[in-house]
């Protein structure tokens, strides 16, 4: 080994790396890179690599410090990474098998050194790194030369350049202005071990991972998940890596994008699990399981999908999972469940946690909370059938309909969901503790009271209007028979619940509280208003709005005081109608009102004694 005279040799820049120098050096003995290596008694792969002898070998010859020749090298520490200043970068990280410059700092270094005019141009370390696309001096990007370098073929960077130098004006119509960006200021101030520029997990990745992170990020959000990145150029990534660090660093959880991915594979009517939702990330995620650098990432990934997906223990989300699940899908909770798709589809309907519209969406891919439903179908489980709750509360046949109607009885489950109505005992008991909420207990019915079922004909209206007095607290005679238990126990006056529902308000009586108060049919009220027999006023209704007609209680007075109905006169006489009417008939009582045109036989109160 010699040592090579210093006024020969090129100086060495602060950003060169080492293989730039031993090249540069090289071209000016007029030897390769590596038989230059070989008369220095090292290989220039051991240069390249950074190993320690070997620059210690080119420093002596070259008259540098090793260490100087170390700061901008990145050292090989296996066959797949390096460490440059503590950070370990995979070879994926660092352009080894082309080579990217910036047009503008080469022109300038043809104007520097008194070396030798094609030796002048030397390689930066800088761009060596992938993911920095713009010579952070210029703002320009960096080219590729026409020249790509087999693997493990020597880098000789000196005699690439001096090829170019007499093209540098070519070279720069390839050129375009571009921004240094935040996301090559972060990967380069990382590899510089600067001080960190962000203060998410993106500190946490390697360099390589991190700059592979952010383009696939900015990759998703701009096409999609499954957008392919081989076919994309150097602008594109450029664009693509600066657009995913911007989105990571406002909002690290990456819960928006997501969203959207998730939105996107309903859109293609996919069914929601991890690879269809994550397309291109998973794709990376499955070659890569073994390379722990990217686990950070893969960790918020996870976490998303236990919360939004379909995911449960043993499911592989970026990691095996082993933690209970957390959302269910219609196709997990049938498994689950031992149910068919259609079945439990109408259970997530019953539960409240879905529309029909949502457990019809294709190839299943609606998802719900799974502790909800497994709440849910524990309820179902405890269920009542119809027939026996309708037992445990003794509601006669005859009314079940209304009071499931008018939603007085509501079923966990309605016969449409399940194959019969399905109650729970606590709403059922429920039901009965508000019947019987203002009861009194008695041993026998007293004068008066009736059970609700009778009470309904003897008060001319219905068992639901009678059970929402009862849950209004608005009876006050209402009585519990101790004999008798559940619906049919309840005791309630008849004549109290005519009186309130057949008060007419302060302003008349509406058509429907005339044929209660006249005991007659609708159309025989509407004659005898049309007629002018009833005077009426037409006025809204204080509750619907609706315009009707309403007879005061003096003129339905007066009516009542000078006519009687036939009806009337049966229920006075205790006798048949028609009996009642062939009497007047054969003794020439003639009707008040031709019955062919009011539809009923009216007489003057008059005759009433007569008969």
């Amino acid at each position: 080994m010699s040592f090579l005279n210093k006024k020969l040799l090129p100086p060495l820049h602060a950003d060169e790396t080492a293989s730039s120098l031993c090249s540069r050096t090289a071209f000016i003995c007029g030897r390769s890179v590596t038989d230059f290596c070989l008369d220095m008694g090292t290989r220039f792969r051991d240069v390249a690599n950074g190993h320690r002898k070997a620059l210690s070998t080119i420093g002596r010859v070259c008259h540098r410090d090793p260490d100087a020749l170390l700061r901008h090298n990145a050292i090989r520490v296996d066959s797949h990474n390096f460490n440059w200043n503590g950070q370990i970068i995979h070879r994926i990280g660092l352009d080894r098998l082309k080579m990217r410059v910036c047009v503008e700092c080469l022109k300038e270094d043809l104007t520097h050194d008194n070396c030798a005019l094609r030796v002048r141009p030397y390689l930066r370390a800088d761009w060596t790194v992938s993911g920095v696309r713009t010579c952070e001096r210029h703002a320009r990007s960096l080219i590729a030369l026409s020249v790509k370098f087999a693997y493990g073929a020597p880098r000789d960077t000196a005699t690439v350049l001096a090829e170019f130098v007499d093209r540098l004006d070519e070279l720069t119509l390839e050129c375009v202005d571009q921004n240094f960006t935040s996301f090559e200021h972060f990967l380069l101030s990382k590899i510089r071990g600067e001080q960190a520029v962000v203060s998410n997990w993106l500190n946490e990745l390697r360099v390589d991972v991190a700059m592979r992170v952010c383009e696939m990020i900015g990759l998703v959000a701009a096409e999609g998940a499954w957008a392919a990145r081989k076919q994309l150029d150097e602008h594109q990534l450029y664009h693509n890596g600066e657009s995913g660090f911007q989105l990571i660093n406002a909002e690290p959880d990456l819960t928006s994008l997501l969203d959207q991915l998730v939105a996107d594979c309903a859109k293609r009517r996919h069914y929601p699990s991890v690879p269809n939702v994550m397309g291109c990330i998973w794709k990376n995620y499955a070659t890569r399981t073994s390379d722990e650098g990217f686990n950070p990432f893969h960790d918020r990934l996870r976490e998303y999908a236990l919360k939004n997906l379909p995911v449960g223990r043993g499911d592989d989300a970026f990691g095996i999972v082993d933690t209970p699940r957390k959302r269910h899908s219609i196709r997990t909770a049938a498994e689950q469940f031992d149910l068919n798709h259609e079945q439990m589809g109408k259970l997530v309907v019953a539960s409240g946690l879905g529309s029909v519209d949502d457990v019809k969406t294709p190839s299943n891919s609606f998802c719900f909370d799974a502790a909800e439903i497994e709440q849910f179908m524990e309820r179902v489980k405890a269920g009542i059938r119809n027939d026996d709750a309708m037992d445990y509360l003794n509601v006669p046949i005859s009314q079940e309909t209304g009071l499931l109607k008018a939603k007085l009885l509501v079923p966990l489950v309605v016969r449409g969901q399940w194959g019969h109505h399905l109650f729970e005992k606590q709403a059922l008991d429920k039901f009965l503790e508000r019947l019987f909420q203002n009861a009194t207990p008695v041993q026998e019915c007293g004068p008066g009271y009736s059970n609700i079922a009778l009470a309904t004909r003897q008060a001319k209206t219905n068992s639901v209007v009678i059970v929402r007095l009862l849950f209004e607290r608005k009876l006050a005679k209402v009585q519990r028979l101790e004999a008798e238990r559940g619906f049919l126990s309840l005791l309630v006056n008849a004549e109290e619940i005519s009186a309130i529902l057949h008060k007419p308000d302060d302003r008349g009586y509406t058509s429907s509280q005339l044929m209660i108060a006249l005991n007659a049919s609708s159309e025989t009220v509407r004659r005898l208003i049309d007629r002018g027999y009833l005077p009426a006023a037409r006025l809204r209704n204080t509750k619907t709005g609706i315009l009707g007609l309403n007879v005061s209680p003096a003129d339905l007075q007066e009516f009542q005081e000078r006519y009687v109905s036939s009806t009337e006169l049966a229920r006075m006489l205790r006798l048949p109608v028609f009996q009642v009417l062939n009497w007047c008939r054969n003794h020439g009582l003639n009707p008040a009102f031709d019955p062919a045109t009011i539809g009923s036989h009216y007489f003057l109160r008059e005759v009433v004694p007569r008969i």
